[in-house]
């Protein structure tokens, strides 16, 4: 059984590597399409994320990091791909 139900594993991939990617303007980012059956809190999440990714200039991606610290998002990421699976939320440490 998935700890994500019926939300798109390609999805969560995305999303997940675009979180730990805005930590460095080194990283590469994809453009990410939110699914309609996501619950309000993720949906906003996955629309700042998307937006930020969309934005050519690196200036905001920059601006963002100085708001939220780039070790935060890679955190963030790794707590994303925790969710992936049951097997991996069991193994997830804080």
């Amino acid at each position: 059984m998935s700890v994500l139900g019926n939300i798109d594993s390609e999805f969560i991939d995305i999303l997940l590597r675009n979180t730990g990617a805005l930590s460095s303007d080194n990283l590469k980012l994809t453009e990410l399409q939110t699914p309609d059956c996501l619950g309000e809190e993720i949906k906003e999440f996955a629309y700042l994320i998307a937006k930020l990714v969309l934005r050519k200039d690196a200036k905001v991606r920059r601006r963002f990091r100085r708001l939220i610290p780039p070790e935060k998002m890679m955190r963030l990421s790794e707590m994303i791909y925790a969710i992936r699976s049951e097997e991996d939320f069991k193994k997830f440490r804080l």
